[in-house]
């Protein structure tokens, strides 16, 4: 939501309990918006992290996707890493085959990134 209660954005992820990962990302950007739910993305993987135990936040980007720059820049400050890119893993909208790019960020990564200590 903004700051007028509009809905901006989705932001959705499963969890594997046993091993403590966040993954499968679902993140849609309805506005133009770009800072409001950028700030709500990063809240969501510091929750991850501080509020719900996670070990791994993990997700995917389509490449040549218009946010992936700023996912590699997230990732970067977040102490995340590029795992790789995996090919003619995604369909867009009109059935066109592209790659996806894999990131991750361990908790103790995080933690030292962002300056906590547990």
């Amino acid at each position: 939501l903004n700051n007028r209660d509009e809905l901006i954005g989705y932001i959705s992820y499963s969890v594997d309990n046993e091993l403590r990962i966040a993954q499968w990302f679902g993140a849609i950007n309805f506005s133009d918006d770009k800072l409001t739910f950028g700030r709500a993305l990063r809240q969501v993987i510091e929750d991850c992290f501080l509020k719900f135990g996670m070990e791994v936040v993990e997700w995917y980007v389509i490449c040549g996707n218009p946010i992936e720059r700023s996912y590699d820049r997230m990732c970067e400050k977040l102490g995340g890493r590029i795992v790789g890119i995996r090919h003619r893993r995604a369909l867009d909208m009109a059935g066109n085959v592209h790659n996806d790019k894999s990131y991750e960020i361990l908790r103790e990564d995080f933690l030292r990134a962002v300056g906590k200590h547990e």
